[in-house]
Parts: C-alpha cells; structure tokens; sequence
C-alpha cells in the first residue's frame, strides 16, 4: 500500500453481504473473453494469444538497531523491491481488438508465506480484465491509480524502498491502487496520452460515497523529456458520513533522459488526514 489504500473499510464493512446479480451485457463480454484468453493461451497457444507467469524474489541480509537500544538484529527481507508473483495473459479478438488480464499477488518470500491473514495468497497488488483497441484501454478491477504511475515518471528508483517517492509513501503518500474500478487509458495523440479511473466504496447504507476515489493524468513525451501532472480524490469516512470535499491529491513533474545522465523534478501533495496537515513531497 502507498499511502491510504482505496475504501478497503468499505469492504470490510460488507463483508457476508451478497450483492444482487447485475446483468451488463459489456461486463459479460469482458468476463468471456478473460475466460477464452485462458483457453487459448494455454492449450492452443494461437499467434496473438499467450499466459505469462511472472514475479520478483528478492531478498538480502540486513543489520537493524532500532532507536537508543544497543541491541542488534539480523534480518532476513525483501530489499530493494517487495517480493511477488502474477500471471497474466492477452488474446487477440480480431479486428484490432484484444482481451488482457492479470492477477498480482505479493510473497513474504522469507517466510514462504502470502499477505492474507494465516499466511494466504491474496491477488490484492493487481487484480484486472480488460479490452484494448485503436479507442486505448478500458479494464474492470483492481490497479495502480494514474496518480501512481504520474509519480513514476520522475522517481529514479521506481517506486523502491529508496527514493523521493518511497519518502513520499512512507509519509502518507496518495493513493496508490484503487479497487472496484474503471480504469481508461488513452491512445497517444503527438506523444500526449491521458490516464483516467473511477473506484467506488461499494456500499448499500449511508454514507454511499465513502471510500469511493478517481484520478486523471496526463502524460506528454518527446524528445527525451517527459511532462506529467494529475490530480485526484478520496472520500473517507468520517463517523457516520463522508467528508463533504474529499481528501484532494494532486502533484507534477518531469524527466529529462540525456543518455548516461537523468534529470527529474516534481512536486505533490496530500492530506491524508483533512485536517490541513498537508504531506508535501518536492
């Protein structure tokens, strides 16, 4: 999780509820074609169509001593990235048209265990099917928010346990990965592309709204410079109501790529809290 997490209360808050069976004749067509994309990509192995496994172990030896205490702990854990493993795969539905999935799940790999409570492997990281086309890319599920990935473009570390944005996360951070989502990638008109997605709470009682999240982002590249910005909110729950604006998150920035040479600046900020406590990162 980078920051706060998407209205996963709201999920907890309705659990053993069942939702009413809602019939839309797109998400069925989605959901078949994840299922023939499986098909296919296993057994016929058809041009255009594949499953890919996929994951990063990582982990290192460290030396801990916390606070004033003169004691020292050797540690066994993930490094410079956080362990996981996924599968995802992509059929081609003809006519420029394809159907993509992937399901992400992370490994506490010096434990040999999953994120779920008991050890359990959960596919919380990324969980998605979607459709492709000459129009961009619409998928259903859950996934890194445009605001994660417009922080990206000027991290040097990708997101790692080092680097600005990794100071940015561990503060507070903006939401990183939204659940119960759309999510809608443009094409690239002249090196500009716009990244947008709504998440809801998913709730049946007041206040409907709470956890619910979007985000808009737009990215322009060329000639070795990349420029993006966006801008998002979050609706937490406060007792018994959502607050009235949301949680505002918003930031820019840029990349310049010189070759052996990098240059990036950017600037974002939250307020996890709603209280004007605002957590900036530069």
């Amino acid at each position: 999780m980078i920051g706060h997490e998407d209205g996963e209360a709201a999920h907890a808050s309705r659990r053993g509820i069942r939702k009413p069976r809602v019939r839309r004749a797109a998400l069925t067509m989605i959901a078949g074609a994840a299922g023939l994309l499986w098909h296919a990509g296993v057994i016929a192995q058809a041009p255009g169509n594949n499953v890919t496994l996929y994951g990063v172990m990582d982990l290192g030896v460290f030396a801990a001593t916390p606070g004033p205490s003169s004691m020292t702990a050797v540690q066994v854990m993930s490094g410079q990235a956080l362990s996981r493993w996924g599968v995802r795969g992509r059929e081609d539905l003809g006519g420029g048209l394809s159907a993509f999935f992937t399901a992400e799940a992370q490994v506490y790999a010096d434990e040999g265990i999953g994120q779920a409570p008991g050890g359990g492997m959960t596919f919380q990281r990324r969980s998605f099917v979607g459709l492709d086309g000459r129009f961009g890319s619409v998928k259903l599920g859950r996934d890194y928010t445009p605001g994660f990935f417009s922080i990206l473009v000027t991290d040097l570390f990708a997101w790692a346990n080092v680097g600005n944005a990794s100071a940015f996360a561990v503060a507070g951070g903006t939401t990183a990965r939204a659940s119960n989502a759309i999510f809608y990638d443009s094409p690239t008109w002249g090196g500009f592309r716009v990244m947008t997605m709504y998440g809801t709470g998913e709730r049946y009682e007041a206040p409907r709204d709470a956890g619910s999240v979007y985000h808009l982002a737009g990215f322009w590249t060329g000639g070795g410079l990349s420029v993006t910005g966006f801008y998002g909110r979050y609706r937490r729950q406060i007792g018994t109501t959502a607050d009235s604006n949301g949680t505002a998150e918003y930031g820019a920035g840029f990349r310049y790529d010189a070759g052996k040479w990098k240059l990036v600046g950017g600037f974002a900020q939250t307020d996890p809290g709603g209280d004007g406590n605002a957590v900036r990162w530069w």
